[in-house]
């Protein structure tokens, strides 16, 4: 089964036009075809925090992992002032995990690879009838160790964001919740169908494109562009962003020792 994103690298290929044609936007697929000849800091946690993520680097690793990373925080509005104690509380919470986050990333990738061998024998032929029948408990396994791992992770987010206002955690867990689209951050703060997704995609790259060659964007994407920045939780996180990103990255780096 395909996952949304690689559905998503799948329905691209039609261009602006079928993403969304359905918006009753003008379509971008001419602009997006006649441009396609051409090519497109770890201190530690403070002293008094106890932590298991004492090693370079890793606590920096976890905010990301989480969705707490210098951007995301921008474009939510955290100020650089709150960076250091939301840091602290993170290495808090992961200190304080029931099983080590170590502990379940091993077991989820020991579980995927168990998994991928016995698929690798079932499709080459070789598998015996008890490994067949064995398969779904391998399926199941790997679904209860990326449950387990991903609610650990929805802990740590829960914890450290627990001081921040309820538009900051919203507009952070929406960040977090569309990070798989690879957009600009301040377009991940707002929640859109799958047709919506690869719409804005697909214009933000026509765009890209014709800046690159020196020719005019398409209309139709341009159109859609502009609505989706005058979206005021867009333009209220690019705001952010221009205003804050240099500060908090400085605080989050010194806070995770980046």
């Amino acid at each position: 089964m395909f996952s949304s994103s690689a559905r998503a690298s799948l329905v691209s290929l039609t261009g602006c036009a079928l993403a969304f044609a359905t918006l009753l936007a003008p379509s971008c697929s001419n602009a997006a075809t006649a441009a396609s000849t051409t090519n497109f800091a770890v201190a530690s946690p403070p002293s008094s925090v106890p932590s298991a993520t004492t090693t370079a680097g890793e606590l920096a690793v976890l905010a990301t992992r989480v969705g707490l990373d210098a951007e995301a925080l921008a474009a939510s509005g955290v100020v650089s002032g709150s960076v250091a104690s939301l840091v602290a509380s993170l290495a808090v919470a992961e200190g304080d995990l029931p099983t080590p986050l170590s502990q379940l990333d091993a077991a989820y990738t020991s579980a995927r690879s168990a998994l991928r061998a016995a698929e690798r024998k079932i499709q080459g032929g070789t598998a015996s009838a008890s490994e067949v029948s064995e398969f779904p408990s391998l399926e199941q396994a790997l679904a209860t160790a990326q449950t387990a791992r991903d609610g650990a992770l929805d802990s740590l987010f829960a914890s450290a964001a627990a001081g921040l206002t309820s538009t900051q955690r919203a507009t952070l867990s929406a960040i977090r919740a569309n990070r798989s689209w690879k957009l600009s951050t301040e377009f991940l703060v707002v929640s859109r169908t799958e047709a919506e997704w690869i719409a804005l995609r697909d214009a933000l790259s026509n765009e890209r494109t014709a800046a690159k060659n020196g020719d005019t964007p398409n209309s139709g994407c341009q159109s859609l562009l502009g609505t989706e920045r005058a979206n005021s939780s867009v333009a209220a996180a690019k705001t952010a962003l221009d205003t804050n990103l240099s500060s908090v990255t400085s605080a989050w780096n010194a806070a995770t020792n980046a």
